[in-house]
């Protein structure tokens, strides 16, 4: 597997983008751990359209409340914000 994009939460929960060298029989992209590196958490927010393509950047923004949200970009030069548990808000 290749790891593409490494970021922490406010509650210092890590996300971590990837692709499977076998992308047919693995539908995920997107980790989470707790803290304590324990509890990995495939995250796919209830669908398949984050993990199109291959990720290949990720960041955390704050906006405005206070939410956190993820901002994914892949090889298929598309752009996806998502919640912290994967359900896609938007993609372009």
């Amino acid at each position: 597997q290749d790891c593409h994009g490494l970021v922490v939460d406010a509650e210092h929960n890590i996300y971590l983008t990837y692709v499977s060298k076998n992308s047919t029989a693995d539908p995920h992209c997107l980790i989470r751990w707790r803290p304590d590196g324990t509890g990995g958490e495939f995250l796919t927010g209830g669908g398949s359209a984050l993990c199109a393509g291959t990720p290949h950047g990720l960041t955390l923004a704050t906006e405005d409340g206070g939410e956190q949200f993820l901002y994914h970009a892949n090889n298929a030069k598309t752009l996806t914000k998502t919640k912290l548990d994967g359900t896609v808000v938007w993609q372009h």
